[in-house]
């Protein structure tokens, strides 16, 4: 109970009404509920509770995060990437908006809990993120990855054509495309680009799109990109406004009728993917080291060793 007596049993309240089965929230969100009110009241109570976002929301994420972690079994070191996920949503709505019920009302505070939570667990429930967000833009995809381990993990996600081989691709291309070519390839890869470009240049259709996203040199043939007219881009971190310290350091945001794509309207749509458990992070993340053997994570890259696609570094862990 509060200090005033005002607050109190109302997570042991709704705790017992579920065991009714009368809830017409079900029993999966009426558990989130009971927890996220019983840290609540033990704010209300004096007692010691984290406050992420705030001390009026704190019971959000905890409630979301037990329950979940309840049903599924997901061990704690497995919970720890949700918070990064969560704690990155909640970096971005305090830098870009305000997380203060003293500015923008209890939604600020409890809109921010619940996008921080939905965000971590569709983190926590898998998935691939260029593969996904392409699923869930209803586009047809299809992968190369000449790693057997990285392509079958792309397989079991949301792509159905996936190949280790491009010369499998192209033979695929066609029943993929319906024999019009490829809108679109994106280029998640390093070291020298021009085989890998002249390539993909015969997988576009007429005036497609070539996008440079990994570390690529930019040589290619002027013949294959005449003969598509096709346009080769660069990714460029987040997006238009990047580097622009008038658009992030003083926040002047780009008319949406000249950039509709903006770095903050990117991460946004990230972010309402994520809340719509469409993407994840959790499934790419195969390894974790400490912060000091950092040289270890990268080494393994360089190498190329097997079963290797994202490392956490952990910042504080011992070796």
């Amino acid at each position: 109970m509060s200090r005033g007596g005002l607050t109190g049993g109302d997570a042991r309240r709704v705790h017992d009404y579920l065991g009714g089965g009368a809830s017409s929230l079900g029993a999966e969100a009426g558990k989130a509920m009971a927890y996220a009110l019983a840290v609540s009241e033990v704010n209300a109570a004096m007692g010691r509770i984290v406050a992420t976002p705030t001390a009026g929301s704190c019971g959000v994420i905890p409630g979301v995060f037990v329950s979940a972690q309840e049903r599924f079994g997901w061990p704690d070191d497995e919970m720890v990437y949700g918070l990064f996920c969560a704690g990155a949503i909640g970096y971005v709505i305090a830098n870009n908006s305000f997380i203060s019920g003293a500015e923008g009302g209890c939604q600020a505070e409890i809109g921010s809990a619940v996008a921080m939570a939905a965000g971590a667990l569709t983190e926590l429930r898998g998935g691939n993120l260029i593969a996904q967000i392409a699923n869930a833009s209803a586009y047809r995809t299809a992968g190369v990855d000449p790693r057997e381990d990285r392509a079958a993990r792309l397989r079991e996600l949301v792509v159905r054509h996936v190949y280790t081989d491009p010369a499998d691709l192209e033979r695929e291309l066609a029943a993929v495309t319906g024999a019009s070519g490829a809108d679109a390839v994106l280029l998640c890869a390093g070291g020298p680009g021009e085989p890998l470009i002249n390539r993909a240049m015969a997988w576009l259709r007429d005036r497609g799109k070539i996008v440079i996203v990994g570390d690529l040199s930019m040589s290619f043939s002027r013949a294959a990109m005449f003969a598509k007219e096709a346009q080769v881009l660069i990714s460029r971190a987040g997006g238009p406004g990047r580097y622009d310290a008038g658009y992030e350091r003083d926040n002047r945001d780009y008319p949406i009728g000249y950039v509709r794509w903006t770095e903050g309207r990117n991460v946004g749509e990230f972010v309402r993917l994520l809340a719509e458990k469409r993407v994840s992070v959790a499934p790419l993340i195969t390894h974790e080291v400490p912060l000091e053997r950092a040289p270890e994570a990268y080494a393994l890259y360089r190498q190329g060793a097997p079963g290797v696609i994202g490392t956490v570094l952990r910042h504080g862990s011992t070796a």
